[in-house]
């Protein structure tokens, strides 16, 4: 769980940790036609409840005064926070289809000879979400980013299982970070890390 992290040490926001996030990232909505069913839709405002979902994670990590203030999402609908200077999540508030949708940066697919392992491992993963804790992992058309994400409907009951997504999603995370790593090192490369950098949380 994560308030059993000893990691845990947020750095002020706007200047511990940012991002240059790939357009894909912030536009995703764009080339949305997934919207969700009437019958499903939400009457109760979205953005507080995923404020809320936000404020009760800063709890979880012991988080007070202006670190606090800042785990909401922002005027762009985002918030970023980084675990370990490794793990980069990426909250995105979806109000038109009441949802969270929470992007991890990964690498870049490489373009050497590991590239077809890659992309296999990554397949493979995917099936049945065997390796992925019930997130999906994708590589961006135009960036050759790859991405674990995850999609969370709102609202969120009970609101506690938020805690729980995030935590396995840092967890897969920092088995695909070692993955990659490992076959980069199999094919004598170092491996392509996320650019990061901007503002945001590190925790």
């Amino acid at each position: 769980p994560l308030c059993a992290r000893q990691d845990v040490n947020f750095g002020p926001a706007g200047g511990a940790v940012g991002l240059d996030v790939p357009a894909c990232f912030r536009e995703y909505k764009r080339g949305s036609s997934n919207r969700m069913p009437k019958h499903r839709r939400i009457r109760m405002d979205t953005r507080e409840h995923g404020n809320q979902l936000l404020q009760g994670l800063a709890g979880i990590l012991r988080l007070d005064g202006e670190n606090r203030a800042n785990m909401v999402f922002n005027e762009d609908d985002e918030c970023f926070v980084a675990f370990d200077d490794r793990i980069v999540l990426m909250f995105y508030l979806d109000e038109d289809i009441h949802a969270i949708v929470i992007n991890v940066l990964l690498g870049v697919l490489p373009e050497d000879a590991s590239r077809e392992e890659v992309m296999f491992e990554l397949l493979c993963a995917n099936y049945c979400w065997n390796l992925t804790q019930g997130g999906t992992l994708g590589i961006d058309k135009e960036t050759a980013a790859i991405s674990l994400s995850y999609l969370v409907p709102l609202p969120l009951d009970p609101p506690e299982r938020f805690e729980e997504i995030v935590s396995k999603l840092i967890n897969a995370a920092d088995f695909w970070l070692r993955k990659l790593k490992d076959i980069a090192a199999d094919y004598g490369e170092t491996g392509a890390e996320p650019a990061i950098k901007g503002n945001g949380l590190r925790a």
